[in-house]
This record gives C-alpha cells, sequence and structure tokens, in this order.
C-alpha cells in the first residue's frame, strides 16, 4: 500500500539540452549520457514542515477544587458551547478560569462537558456540543497541520450520560479548508466505539468502523493518530488503521485540527435530556516529516540509481513522472525496506519517466 509522498526530493533526468549555471550547454547524447545525468541531477524539495510543535492539554494533579483551565492546560483550545448563540470561549478565558453549566469540573476533578439536546448549534450542524477545538496559534484558527508528519491527540474519558439517540462524538480530527469536512468522528454509539471515518473528501458518508464496547461511566481510553497519510486510532488497546492518502489524494491538500469533548448527536427533547461526557486527560503532540535527503545518483547506459537517507524498517517508493507539471506520479518501485540510513533503488534506461522522487510509505 503506498502513501503518496511525503518530504519528497525530486531529481530530474532529461535527455535533451540544458545549460550549466555558468551558462555552458551540454548534450546529453548517448555518449554522455552518464556525464549529463551526473551534472544535471536537480534537486527540489517538494514538501517542507519547517516546525516542530507540542500542544497539549495534560491531566495534571486533578483538583476538583479549580476550574478545568488550572487542572489542564488549556492555552491551544478554544471552546464552542451549547448555549443559544454556540458561543466560543478563547484560550486566555479557559486559562483565565472559566466555567460554566456546560463545561465545568466534575467532583472527582474531570473536565466536564454538559451538552443539552436543545442547546444552539453551529452554523455548519445540526447538533449541539460542548466541545474544544485545537488551535495552533491562539490567536488564529487558520493555522492548522497539514497531513504529512506525525500528529497524536491521546484521551482517557468517560460517557456519562447520553441522550435518547444514544450516539455523542468525543473526538476528532476535522480539515480546515474549502467544505471543511471532519476526517474522522470517533463516536459513542450506545456502549459501542466507533470510527467514522470520511475516506473520500467529497462524500458525505462515512465509513464506520467499529472498534470495541464499554459501558457507560467507564474509562476510555483513545489515540487518534495521522501520521504521514496514515490514519490510526486505537481505543482500550484495540486498533485500526487506513491510509487515507491512498484512498482520496485530496486529503494531501487539506490541513487539519484535533476536536475533543462532548458532540451531542442528537437535537430534540426536553430541556433536561443530554450528553455528559468526563475528561480525565488529553494530550496533543506535533512532529514534523522526517527529512529524505538524496545523497548520490549514479548512471550507467542500462540504469539510472537513486541514493537517499533512510531510516530502519521504514519503507519507501520510488515514483517517477513523464513532465514537471505533472501530479498524476507513478509508483515506480516496490516498496523498499530500509535496513540501514541509507537506501537506494535503481531504474531501468531508457526510461519514459524524467523526474523523480522517493516517498515513505510507513514508518
Amino acid at each position: 500500500m503506498i502513501s503518496a509522498s511525503r518530504s519528497c526530493p525530486l531529481v530530474e533526468l532529461n535527455s535533451g539540452e540544458r545549460k550549466r549555471a555558468g551558462g555552458e550547454t551540454i548534450r546529453t547524447g548517448n555518449a554522455c549520457r552518464t556525464a549529463s545525468l551526473l551534472c544535471w541531477v536537480a534537486v527540489r524539495l517538494v514538501i517542507s514542515l519547517a516546525m516542530l510543535c507540542f500542544t497539549a492539554a495534560r491531566g495534571l494533579a486533578l483538583d476538583p477544587r479549580f476550574p478545568p483551565g488550572h487542572n489542564f492546560d488549556l492555552s491551544h483550545w478554544y471552546l464552542t458551547l451549547p448555549d443559544a448563540m454556540a458561543s466560543t470561549i478563547s484560550p486566555a478565558q479557559l486559562t483565565a478560569g472559566f466555567t460554566n453549566a456546560y463545561f465545568h469540573t466534575g467532583a472527582d476533578g474531570a473536565m466536564v462537558f454538559y451538552t443539552p439536546v436543545t442547546g444552539g448549534t453551529t452554523s455548519g450542524s445540526d447538533y449541539p456540543r460542548s466541545e474544544l477545538r485545537e488551535l495552533l496559534d491562539p490567536t488564529d484558527n487558520g493555522v492548522n497541520w497539514p497531513g504529512l508528519g506525525r500528529h497524536v491527540m491521546s484521551a482517557q474519558c468517560k460517557v456519562m450520560q447520553l441522550p435518547s439517540s444514544r450516539r455523542v462524538v468525543i473526538g476528532q480530527i476535522h480539515s480546515y479548508l474549502g467544505a471543511a469536512p471532519p476526517l474522522v468522528k470517533l463516536s459513542y454509539n450506545n456502549g459501542a466505539v466507533e470510527a467514522l471515518v470520511r475516506m473520500e473528501a467529497a462524500s458525505s458518508t462515512d465509513v464506520r468502523l467499529p472498534l470495541t464496547n464499554v459501558g457507560l461511566s467507564n474509562a476510555i481510553n483513545y489515540q487518534i493518530t495521522l501520521s504521514d497519510g496514515i490514519l490510526s486510532i486505537t481505543v482500550n488497546g484495540v486498533n485500526l488503521s487506513t491510509n487515507v492518502f491512498l484512498a482520496d489524494p485530496a486529503w494531501m491538500q487539506q490541513t487539519f485540527y484535533f476536536k475533543a469533548g462532548n458532540y451531542c448527536q442528537d437535537n430534540s427533547g426536553p430541556t433536561n435530556e443530554a450528553s455528559i461526557v468526563a475528561f480525565y486527560q488529553l494530550n496533543v503532540q506535533h512532529s514534523p516529516p522526517s527529512a529524505i535527503t538524496i545523497t548520490r545518483v549514479t548512471a550507467s547506459n542500462n540504469s539510472f540509481c537513486l541514493i537517499w537517507t533512510s531510516r530502519p524498517g521504514s519503507l519507501y517508493s520510488v515514483q517517477g513522472v513523464t513532465n514537471f507539471n505533472s501530479t498524476n506520479w507513478l509508483t515506480l518501485s516496490p516498496n523498499l525496506e530500509a535496513t540501514t540510513d541509507s537506501a537506494s533503488y535503481c531504474i531501468a534506461l531508457p526510461s519514459p519517466y524524467h523526474f523523480f522522487r522517493v516517498a515513505v510509505t510507513s514508518q
């Protein structure tokens, strides 16, 4: 299974005529193919992530005397409330000690999210929520993270009460650009914990992936990870994963953020009908993609070889296109498992492909 690429150096192989930086023309006939290949390797970083970000809302020593902003670091989250206006509470307000009926500290120190079915909704939803939304930049919700790199949200929570629909969403990866569909929603459905995955970005249909069963008021330990297009969800030790970049390359063009809390999947009933979710731990971590550097290129009359930096145990593939402007990268190699800090692959010549890149397919 191939993930369509990450931090991918690009190498150009051209059989025409080019100029050196100093202006000298090189002709690449058969007699001087090797020289031209070695002289005309253009290495280009297709995707780079120049940031290493760690944002955390983690349970400290939970103390029922204090608001959630004391027990948890909420400096990189804002809160949406299920009041009539679907009000939002800023990171500064949360860290200053905001609390109310919809968001407060429980008797055991938990961060409690209360959502009545009659609550107000945001413009893009039919359902009310008391839910945190991640902010990489506390002052700008337009700054989000790409699907490349490794992005992890870990939490421990308990679903304490359900509405008549018996459903509530307790965690999400949501996209930001365009129509901004959710990539995955972690749903508690009458005791069954399920991942609702949007395999196609333009679709309105989720693929339902069952994980495990957890009783009401019992602990749910979950982790949602997006690592170079590989979506992985673990709940109480049960794991599933899928390559969303492979399922729909449109996800590669998106940026994302995490959400956690109580997104009630019901919107009708008496005013005292509600969902209640209590959180005991919430951590988020972001890591940039590992750099791939093509360190050497060799060529002969019948092959063209790339050598690049690698991580032992990781899988790589070599991809190619016929022209620079093409986005239809074709995988030319099988999955190549690195055994040392250097890996290589050779392409047979002549080849219709003139541009090459190395992609990480799994870590």
